[in-house]
């Protein structure tokens, strides 16, 4: 569903009915994402830029010790695929091939006084108590992080990788580089990022969170990667913070692969606070066993272009996710959220509920796809997508999808997409607060839902206080 918001006051909104009956099985075969687009015929006429990407990611795998064979699959597949472009279905709303016009040299090191001072003006999450480990240009500072909470190991992808450690080989496990061509290009030039390891029955009372920060204005490229286990019953909290310069054409492509355990319960928050020059690209491959618990909260605010990818796959009974996002996107910016829900086993459950605020002449893209494999009966999934259009020439694109391969499941997913209610304003205003604040509260209001469950007070003020900001930016540029 495509939206603009209408000429006049009433609400323009569409709703997909429930179903729990199955769907006809397509004739071609679905990968594990759900998404066919890397069998797109390719298209041979190569920019620049692709050119480029080409030569470099032919250049790392020469260069590769350890991950040389995951690096080599991840060029082939840039070699035969280029970018993808609007006629491949997973990027047939955000297209790579005309958006990555430029190439910008990989990000070098930065040096300690360097790293600190972009470390300094970074988002704040006011007294939210967490363990940092810091990463400046796409590499881990070591002086700059925090010891890790008992229960928590941590060591650097660059030393790892340097030290052989065995966690290396899990890598590309779940983020398969011939599966989708930004979890392909993180593979060809990743530098560096955190292994995790969180110990089996651990309670982590603090979070640990990963800082991600672009330091310099001229235009770099950053490939952050990480790898995080939960082993059986742990309890962890994660967060991922994005940031960078407002005018600085910088490009950040990460990918994260977690494996939650048997009986694991792991809360991730991402907040993604990109310059609005940049570009950024994040995947989340998720792979649950049996009884595992997963809770997912994204913010979306920077960027000119975003698109972040949540790949979720059951692997043992009885397990449950529930993700929700916030998506805030004025001027130009455009904002994509693409989910695969993959219920591969019988009794999982899974909710998906992400809310965006548009204004200006800003794009939102939401696809999401929830997979009933034929052995996954007594599934429930729900999905959810809703966008609020602020002026007349944002648009807003929903694209909720299921595959039901079983017959004894209950699911659903619906999108709408409209205006402030008009009846609510007149409400708040007869009662003399005026329209820009009722309406400021109104928006509140509808992302409250979102915000608020994340479960943490002292994590939840600062993402409010960033919608109050973007909301005053909003009336100031009347």
């Amino acid at each position: 569903m495509c939206c603009r918001r209408a000429a006049s006051s009433r609400l323009a909104a569409r709703n997909w009915p429930t179903s729990s009956k199955p769907r006809a099985t397509p004739t071609t075969s679905t990968p594990r994402n759900g998404k066919d687009d890397m069998t797109v015929k390719p298209n041979t006429v190569r920019t620049p830029a692709e050119e480029a990407l080409i030569a470099r990611a032919a250049a790392a795998v020469d260069a590769a010790g350890p991950l040389k064979s995951l690096r080599a699959t991840a060029a082939d597949a840039l070699a035969r695929n280029g970018l993808p472009h609007r006629r491949v279905e997973a990027y047939k709303y955000t297209d790579l091939k005309q958006v990555m016009r430029d190439v910008p040299p990989l990000a070098a090191p930065a040096d300690d006084a360097t790293a600190k001072t972009a470390l300094d003006a970074a988002p704040s999450w006011g007294e939210a108590a967490r363990c940092r480990i810091v990463m400046v240009d796409g590499h881990v500072v070591p002086s700059l992080g925090d010891a890790m909470p008992e229960g928590v190991s941590m060591m650097s992808l660059a030393d790892a990788l340097a030290a052989g450690d065995a966690m290396t080989a899990r890598i590309g496990t779940l983020a398969k580089p011939a599966d989708d061509a930004a979890v392909g290009l993180n593979t060809a030039f990743m530098q560096d990022g955190a292994l995790l390891n969180i110990a089996g029955g651990a309670e982590v009372a603090t979070a640990v969170e990963i800082v991600h920060i672009v330091s310099g204005a001229e235009p770099v490229a950053c490939y952050p990667r990480h790898l995080i286990v939960a082993e059986k019953g742990a309890k962890a909290r994660i967060i991922e913070t994005f940031s960078g310069p407002a005018n600085s054409t910088y490009q950040v492509d990460a990918a994260c692969e977690l494996i939650v355990g048997e009986g694991a319960d792991i809360a991730y928050v991402k907040r993604q606070d990109e310059g609005e020059a940049a570009l950024h690209l994040s995947s989340l491959a998720v792979e649950m066993a049996a009884d595992a618990r997963f809770d997912y909260t994204a913010f979306a605010y920077g960027a000119a272009v975003s698109r972040a990818q949540v790949f979720l796959a059951f692997a043992g009974e009885g397990g449950e996710a529930n993700m929700r996002g916030v998506t805030l996107a004025h001027k130009r910016q455009h904002a994509d959220t693409t989910l695969v829900v993959d219920h591969a086993v019988p009794g999982c459950n899974s909710t998906e509920v992400f809310k965006t605020v548009l204004n200006d002449e800003a794009k939102g893209v939401f696809q999401g796809q929830i997979i009933v494999r034929p052995d996954a009966q007594h599934t429930d999934g729900r999905m959810m997508a809703r966008a609020l259009l602020l002026s007349e020439d944002c648009e807003a694109v929903s694209k909720p999808e299921l595959e039901i391969y079983a017959d004894d499941v209950q699911c659903a997913h619906g999108s709408t997409s409209g205006e402030v209610d008009e009846e609510a304003l007149f409400y708040l205003m007869a009662r003399g607060i005026p329209r820009q604040l009722a309406e400021a509260m109104l928006v509140n209001a509808y992302l409250a839902e979102v915000i608020e469950a994340i479960g943490d007070e002292a994590l939840a003020e600062p993402l409010k206080a960033q919608a109050e900001r973007w909301l005053t930016e909003r009336e100031a540029g009347r």
